[in-house]
């Protein structure tokens, strides 16, 4: 997980993270949320939820815990970081499937490639999907080693992850 974050954050240090060429309108609706969220007590009724669900906004709020400010960099960050996990749980999938290290990665290589070189400001961002997918992903790399283990709390955690996915879209 740690290789594949600084990559990704060293690839994206001159395109997109201290660079504002590109700026959404949905990433900057979703700062807006956090921000307001934050300074309402994150009430509930103060939410707009005409761009993304709740749990998009309340996962911006961390540079509040850190006394940082919620800005666009903090956001690519987060970004950053749920790509990263997702990449990192795509590959802990295709390895549990294939036993097998280097076809996993050689599976995977497009899709790291991808995320190291565009430029396209559809991916670059913060976007309402990506929470959304990271519960996907987790939940059902959770339910394929529940098969193998029995474990009945991956099934309990893997439905709530999968119940979250409504408020994060």
């Amino acid at each position: 997980f740690i290789i594949i974050f600084v990559t990704l954050l060293i690839s994206r240090l001159n395109s997109t993270l201290l660079s504002f060429d590109n700026l959404n309108v949905d990433e900057a609706q979703m700062i807006a949320n956090a921000i307001n969220l934050f300074y309402k007590n994150l009430s509930i009724l103060e939410f707009d939820g005409t761009t993304s669900g709740i749990l998009n906004s309340l996962i911006l709020i961390w540079p509040k815990i850190l006394n940082l400010e919620i800005t666009y960099l903090t956001t690519r960050l987060t970004s950053i970081f749920l790509v990263s996990l997702i990449i990192f749980f795509v590959f802990k999938i295709l390895y549990f499937k294939t036993k097998k290290i280097n076809i996993s990665l050689f599976l995977l290589l497009p899709t790291l490639i991808f995320f190291i070189f565009t430029r396209d400001p559809d991916f670059v961002h913060y976007s309402s999907e990506l929470l959304s997918i990271y519960f996907l992903i987790f939940s059902y790399w959770l339910i394929m080693i529940d098969q193998k283990n029995l474990n009945f709390s991956n099934s309990i955690i893997s439905s709530f992850l999968l119940g979250l996915v409504y408020l994060s879209k």
